[in-house]
């Protein structure tokens, strides 16, 4: 169950704010940047160099507010993209059980069809030979056959059925079946 792309994407979504939690707390740290300017024309008393380098120590002391906030905004987020994947997990699992149990019955409606399809079938027969010899009419083995039709008709959805189900647990898992 753990393929299924909606829950990958759900906890993968977790770990990236997880390290967004990191990046906002690195907020308390002071910074060093290297910058450099080249000067394609200069004026001014500067006029001979062409670029120039630089280093600026940036030390946040007073955005220890600022920060401390966007640290708690990213465990808040953090805590709510784990919360829905646990929901989403909840409900995956629900899913399965869902589309199991819809198999299970599909598989057990096909079952008892295939048996009733067999006793409408030696029905019919006996009711064939039965006619041959004059002791049914013509009516009784029109019924039995109508019969047989049916249950064969009921049979085939209940096939359908299964095979429906099977691709919608197939689809719950996070499987796809071999071709």
């Amino acid at each position: 169950m753990e393929k299924r792309p909606s829950l990958e994407a759900e906890r993968l979504r977790a770990e990236a704010m997880e390290e967004r939690i990191a990046v906002a707390r690195a907020g308390h740290f002071p910074s060093l940047d290297l910058f450099a300017n080249y000067y394609l024309k200069r004026t001014g008393p500067l006029e001979k160099s062409q670029w120039d380098a630089g280093l600026q120590l940036v030390i946040p002391i007073f955005q220890g507010g600022t920060v401390q906030a966007q640290v708690r905004e990213a465990a808040t987020a953090h805590r709510e993209s784990v919360l829905r994947l646990e929901n989403r997990r909840r409900s995956a699992t629900s899913e399965v059980r869902e589309a199991w149990e819809s198999l299970r019955a599909a598989l057990a409606r096909t079952s008892v069809l295939e048996q009733a399809e067999q006793a409408a079938s030696d029905s019919y027969d006996e009711q064939n030979r039965d006619y041959r010899y004059g002791l049914v009419t013509n009516l009784d083995v029109l019924q039995a056959m109508r019969t047989r039709q049916e249950i064969r008709r009921n049979l085939d959805r209940a096939r359908y059925a299964a095979r429906w189900a099977r691709a919608r647990l197939d689809a719950a898992v996070g499987t796809v079946p071999a071709p």
